[in-house]
């Protein structure tokens, strides 16, 4: 049986939470460094993309392996990702590495602007990892770029290379994108 259908009732509550807090997400509070707000709602959405894929069995070395999430320690995004180590992740627990090397050995990595060019990106991917960044046409080799869209964190999709890296998005997660390619 595919692992994302036997999970799939299990996510169901969880989707209506999610969709409400990554629809809400970007619209910083009064009072608040929006930089900073924009930086916690980033990174809440790359768990939330963690939490809706799924991956073969045999990404892992067993059923107690943790997703791994790679992002380099330069990154703005660091220190935001790195306060989600620990959480749950598809019956898994979700492991942050800051690293410049990304390899094989992560399961998700978010590509800062510097590395960020088709080439590096496309060859992530064909490591198996589902690659999440915010250049403009990151999606060209990548599979999700988030996007602001007024004061609104979104995300667009080229499912095609989620699927490429070993990654099958939610259709629920796939319905929140502002595009799919």
């Amino acid at each position: 049986m595919n692992p994302f259908r036997r999970h799939q009732r299990a996510l169901r509550p969880a989707i209506g939470a999610a969709v409400a807090a990554m629809l809400l997400a970007g619209a910083p509070a009064v009072g608040q460094d929006a930089s900073n707000e924009e930086q916690a709602t980033k990174a809440a959405m790359i768990y939330n993309f963690g939490r809706f894929t799924a991956w073969p069995d045999a990404r892992f070395g067993g059923p107690g392996d943790p997703v791994v999430l790679c992002v380099n320690p330069a990154a703005a995004l660091a220190g935001p990702l790195q306060t989600l180590a620990g959480k749950p992740v598809g019956g898994r627990t979700l492991v942050v590495r800051q690293t410049t090397q990304v390899d094989r050995t992560c399961t998700m990595a978010y590509v800062g602007a510097g590395a960020a060019n088709d080439s590096y990106v496309a060859g992530l991917r064909d490591k198996g990892v589902l690659t999440i960044g915010e250049t403009p046409g990151f999606t060209r080799a990548g599979a999700i770029q988030l996007v602001t869209i007024g004061r609104q964190v979104r995300f667009e999709v080229n499912q095609q290379n989620a699927l490429a890296a070993g990654a099958r998005l939610s259709s629920n997660l796939l319905r929140l994108a502002v595009g799919v390619h």
